[in-house]
C-alpha cells in the first residue's frame, strides 16, 4: 500500500487469536523493524482500524489500532 490510502481485509474468525483477540505486525517497506499491535478484542461485525503513522523510515511507533465506533 502507499501513503494516504485506505484498504480493507476481511478476516476469518479462526485468523484470530483465541478469544477472539487480533493482534498485527506492521514494518515498513525497506525498513528494518517492525511494528506489534497490542491485542485487540474482535467481536461478529466489528471493524477495526489500523492508522500506521511513518516518523522517518523506520518508526512506526505513534500507527494506532483501534475499533470503529
Amino acid at each position: 500500500m502507499i501513503g494516504n490510502t485506505t484498504t480493507t481485509f476481511r478476516v476469518r474468525d479462526n485468523d484470530l487469536q483465541p478469544g477472539g483477540i487480533m493482534v498485527l505486525q506492521v514494518r515498513a517497506i525497506g525498513g528494518r523493524s517492525t511494528w506489534t499491535t497490542p491485542g485487540l478484542l474482535v467481536g461478529v461485525g466489528a471493524i477495526a482500524k489500523l492508522e500506521v503513522v511513518a516518523s522517518g523510515t523506520t518508526d512506526l511507533s505513534q500507527s494506532q489500532f483501534y475499533l470503529q465506533h
